[in-house]
């Protein structure tokens, strides 16, 4: 993400970044949720958080589903 928007500018570092993690998140739990949230998101500060909490979420939901 910094690097993208050291290159691009926050705007468009910012989508082009949303793309990427509409991709990274298809198939995963709660991805469908997170997709919508994300595609929302105009601010580098609000992706970063976004990405934490998702990321924290499904680490704490795969750590209830370990065997």
């Amino acid at each position: 993400l910094h690097d993208v928007i050291g290159l691009l500018g926050e705007n468009i570092g910012v989508r082009e970044m949303r793309k990427h993690l509409c991709w990274y998140t298809k198939g995963l739990p709660g991805g469908g949720e997170f997709r919508q949230r994300i595609n929302h998101i105009e601010h580098r500060d609000a992706v970063i958080s976004a990405v934490a909490s998702y990321f924290d979420a499904l680490g704490a939901h795969q750590g209830t589903h370990a065997t």
